[in-house]
């Protein structure tokens, strides 16, 4: 992301400026909910965090100390709900209806319809790549997938991406770098 933030505005929103607050979720908003849709590949889910994360954000800006980590505070808020309810997915053993079922949303079609294309995918060797992509990753362990997704979606620097997982930046890069080479060796097998 390496997004500088408007420091004043983050200090009206500190303030309880309304405008201010919504002026910053306007800007981060489209980041936060992509990072929640990767993060738990259903869309309803994800709309719900966001929202849950916007209120805790909303509730809690007065403790932000530092102004220009707004994103990663922020960003840090949204991973630790996304890391609750997937512990609550692992934890609640439930029989999945068919209607529940065509509910959970594969979390690339969702980004897709999330955001409309100018025209439709009919190229199936795109199909077919975007297929490989999804099982490249889904092969990645959850915090390199974390990594990688919040990098190259979010596009946030790995230094930033310590900050919002609570990593060392050079654990960070070196898992970053090692994910890459291993998405790299199974998209080119």
């Amino acid at each position: 992301m390496s997004m500088t933030w408007d420091i004043s505005l983050v200090e009206k929103a500190k303030g309880k400026d309304v405008d201010a607050f919504t002026e910053l979720y306007r800007i981060i908003a489209k980041s936060l909910y992509r990072t929640a849709l990767y993060q738990l590949g259903n869309a309803a889910d994800a709309e719900d965090l966001v929202s849950e994360t916007v209120l805790d954000a909303w509730k809690g800006i007065g403790n932000l100390r530092d102004e220009a980590n707004f994103g990663a505070w922020i960003m840090r808020i949204l991973q630790n709900k996304c890391r609750m309810r997937r512990k609550q997915y692992a934890e609640t053993p439930t029989m999945i209806s068919t209607e529940e079922n065509s509910e959970q949303t594969d979390y690339l079609e969702a980004e897709a319809a999330a955001e409309p294309r100018s025209a439709p995918e009919t190229d199936p060797e795109q199909a077919a790549e975007r297929l490989d992509v999804r099982q490249a990753l889904a092969e990645l362990s959850e915090e390199d997938r974390q990594i990688v997704l919040l990098s190259a979606i979010s596009g946030y620097t790995t230094r930033e991406i310590a900050g919002i997982l609570s990593m060392n930046h050079a654990t960070v890069r070196t898992r970053k770098s090692r994910a890459i080479a291993r998405l790299k060796e199974r998209l080119q097998s």
